[in-house]
């Protein structure tokens, strides 16, 4: 069965969001991956509010894309929104949502 894993910075917003991709992934049959499984999918839901916040979202992005070498990473949230060229310039692997 495929796997993903969710990661969620920032305010209630971003947490409604991911909460929906999570309903809508396990709803078409994926689950959530556990800590230490490699997931097919990773979404990372940025968040843009403080240079702090910023700096996360990319070393979570990052992370992701270390940990989880094969899987789709797909960015979303308002870093997409204003800095998307910053994140595409990250990997070219990304996906921005």
């Amino acid at each position: 069965m495929k796997s993903f894993k969710t990661v969620t910075l920032g305010c209630r917003t971003n947490q409604y969001e991911s909460q929906a991709f999570f309903d809508q992934l396990t709803k078409v049959g994926l689950s959530q991956a556990a800590p230490e499984q490699p997931a097919d999918l990773c979404i990372v839901n940025t968040c843009t509010v403080t240079d702090a916040a910023d700096s996360a979202s990319r070393h979570q992005i990052r992370a992701l894309l270390r940990e989880h070498p094969s899987a789709r990473v797909v960015v979303t949230g308002c870093m997409v929104e204003s800095a998307s060229q910053s994140v595409r310039a990250i990997d070219p692997r990304l996906e921005i949502l």
